[in-house]
């Protein structure tokens, strides 16, 4: 691992091939991703690389002909997170100092969800027959039946996943 981390921060394009490619498989890897960045060079830089990241990425979801603002979405979604709390915790020095505010923030967002949707369990249904739907478009038609069978245990604990 440390070999992987030394070379994403030894040159920009590193970074941003690093970040691009770790955001195909999976928004927590790239997030962390993220989180090395910006310990390592620091918020100005990492938002530089996050840039062309996210242009790279714009670019190829062009070129196959998916939606080009899906996927830059997709990158804030994984990337902000980990920029911030990167960014707190550069500047704070303190992990508990970090993670607490994380903590207290992740409880008023929470809080604030039920309060502009009363019932949020309606929501998450709605998306589960979107994820239902885009599963039976990639031809998952059990993976769909599944999910909106047990739909009544699912919804209600999305929230607080």
């Amino acid at each position: 691992m440390q070999v992987i981390a030394a070379w994403l921060i030894a040159r920009p394009q590193h970074a941003v091939l690093g970040l691009a490619g770790t955001l195909l498989f999976g928004p927590v890897l790239s997030g962390t991703v993220m989180v090395l960045l910006v310990l390592s060079h620091g918020l100005r830089q990492a938002s530089i690389e996050a840039v062309a990241a996210a242009a790279l990425l714009a670019g190829i979801a062009l070129l196959i002909g998916e939606s080009a603002a899906r996927m830059l979405l997709g990158a804030l979604e994984a990337w902000l997170p980990g920029l911030l709390l990167a960014t707190l915790l550069r500047n704070w020095r303190s992990l508990t100092l970090t993670l607490q505010v994380s903590a207290i923030v992740a409880m008023l967002v929470t809080v604030g969800f039920f309060i502009v949707l009363g019932d949020p369990t309606a929501f998450w249904d709605a998306k589960l027959d979107d994820m239902a739907a885009a599963f039976r478009e990639l031809e998952f038609g059990e993976q769909a039946d599944a999910l909106l069978e047990r739909r009544d245990l699912i919804a209600p604990q999305m929230t607080v996943i």
